[in-house]
């Protein structure tokens, strides 16, 4: 029992039994509260994840953006936290029973920017971009969402994409398997994200351009409502990271894609 529930009970319970047991109604709030809190929040790393450079990179120095962002953010808000190893479909559906308890979204991913029922988000962290990706030689045919009615794009297993009703999504487990199913003519575009479509052109020697832009969103933490109470303390550490630079120094560090080693 926390100290300070303890001093309110010896203060209060002269008022009489009724009084003394508001407070031990009371102290027993304070007590499941403290402990609800105590607990670590859950959040998913799948191991097998190519999306590079922001997690899964198998170097120590530089394990991906996420993996470095996410422990400093929750320490700076004093919440503990746990990773957990899921693909990425599974994790969506752990998310939504409740078995881990938050990830990253950009609101320009989903249709009308709806993150779903049941769910709070943070403060703006970072900005993220999404670029239809082609050969060289056809980037100029697909400048606009337009450009995308009908036609088979490549696309990544899990992810969200705010107009996949307009075009047929062929998905992948990966980002690589995305840019050498470009090569090898399995559809003419595909959605990357920036760095990560450099990264992975970069390693694989397969030219790319980079025609219009499918988002640039500013990516937020995606929370279960159940853990409203511990919005302020997030953005507050957000906040704080911004004003020092840390968000940015960490994203700089991976902006080169060279520089993540394989």
């Amino acid at each position: 029992m926390p100290m300070r529930a303890i001093i309110i009970f010896v203060n209060i319970k002269i008022f009489g039994i009724r009084s003394m047991f508001n407070v031990i109604a009371v102290t027993l709030c304070l007590y499941v509260s403290a402990y609800v809190h105590s607990e670590p929040l859950r959040y998913n790393l799948p191991s097998d994840s190519k999306f590079l450079p922001y997690t899964g990179t198998g170097n120590v120095d530089k394990p991906g953006i996420y993996d470095e962002l996410i422990p400093i953010l929750m320490a700076r808000a004093e919440i503990p936290i746990e990773p957990v190893d899921l693909p990425i479909k599974r994790a969506i559906k752990s998310l939504e029973v409740g078995l881990i308890d938050f990830d990253f979204v950009s609101r320009d991913w989903f249709p009308n920017g709806d993150i779903g029922d049941g769910f709070i988000v943070s403060e703006p962290i970072f900005t993220m971009t999404e670029y239809y990706i082609t050969l060289p030689q056809n980037r100029s045919l697909f400048m606009t969402p337009e450009s995308l009615v009908g036609k088979v794009v490549g696309t990544i297993t899990g992810y969200y994409y705010f107009n996949e009703k307009a075009f047929i999504r062929m998905d992948f487990r990966t980002e690589r398997s995305v840019i050498e199913g470009l090569e090898r003519n399995r559809f003419e575009v595909a959605i990357l994200e920036e760095m990560t479509a450099h990264y992975w052109s970069a390693q694989t020697g397969i030219s790319i351009g980079f025609a219009g832009v499918h988002t640039q969103g500013k990516i937020l933490m995606r929370l279960r409502d159940e853990h409203e109470s511990l919005l302020p303390s997030i953005n507050s550490a957000v906040r704080t990271l911004k004003q020092q630079g840390t968000i940015e120094r960490i994203i700089e560090k991976y902006r080169n894609a060279t520089l993540v080693d394989r």
